[in-house]
């Protein structure tokens, strides 16, 4: 089976030369292979929030294209392997999808023969497929919630930006018509509970957010769970070179 394009997802720094070497020599192998290749920059070694939300977002734009999708798991250490494997349970279709593993003939010693071929040497047999099982993410707005407080620095918003961004994007339960309900604290009020009833109660229940109250207003803040749920929740790739990036939200 040929590939058509493929994904390189790593960075490449001035204190690890070794990265961007072998960047070079993938790229250049698949390339004389003929196929296209996408270089993400993202640590395949210790960004696993950062895996989730690429690895999530190339899926989703290829499988939206109606393309098959196969995510190799032993490219790279265990951190690139778990964060694979938690976005495939997630967006990829399980008929037309992959993750696989190729176990290696055998390994190559530190030095020249390293620096030539990498860490392994051959292919032991063919690759195999691993299991995965789908995996049920929020919907709706409190998708949405959870990207706007992705997208953040601190990973926190207050409730009257949250509200406002979801009315923007057209979830009609938080509008309330001005003939309907003239006091402002009112209508308020009643957006706050929808999005309490809506969003936060599930969310809070499932530990990925927490809220702290500020005077009249309430902040939502995402905690470390919420944070790999939200890198989850990314909305796909516009093109398979474009930055996975969150909604923003509107104040």
């Amino acid at each position: 089976m040929k590939g058509h394009r493929a994904y390189l997802l790593c960075e490449p720094t001035a204190e690890e030369p070794q990265r961007a070497h072998f960047l070079r020599a993938v790229t250049a192998a698949l390339k004389r292979r003929g196929l296209e290749v996408v270089h993400r920059s993202v640590d395949a070694n210790l960004d696993s929030e950062g895996l989730v939300r690429e690895i999530s977002a190339i899926i989703q734009l290829e499988q939206g294209a109606e393309n098959i999708v196969r995510i190799n798991l032993g490219g790279a250490g265990k951190v690139a392997a778990s964060a694979a494997t938690l976005a495939a349970s997630v967006h990829l279709h399980l008929l037309t999808g992959s993750l696989y593993y190729s176990e290696a003939e055998n390994y190559s010693e530190p030095g020249r023969e390293r620096q030539a071929h990498g860490l392994a040497l051959g292919m032991k047999g063919e690759p195999f497929d691993l299991p995965f099982f789908r995996l049920d993410i929020p919907r709706d707005d409190a998708r949405l919630t959870l990207g706007l407080l992705a997208g953040v620095p601190r990973h926190e918003l207050r409730y009257g930006v949250v509200i406002a961004t979801l009315r923007k994007c057209g979830f009609k339960e938080y509008i309330v018509p001005e003939e309907e309900d003239p006091k402002r604290g009112r209508a308020r009020n009643r957006a706050n509970v929808m999005l309490n009833k809506r969003v936060v109660g599930k969310l809070r229940r499932q530990g990925f957010v927490e809220v702290e109250p500020l005077g009249r207003e309430r902040i939502l803040r995402l905690t470390r769970p919420g944070r790999y749920m939200a890198n989850l929740c990314v909305p796909p790739l516009l093109s398979p070179t474009d930055p996975a990036v969150f909604p923003k939200p509107i104040e």
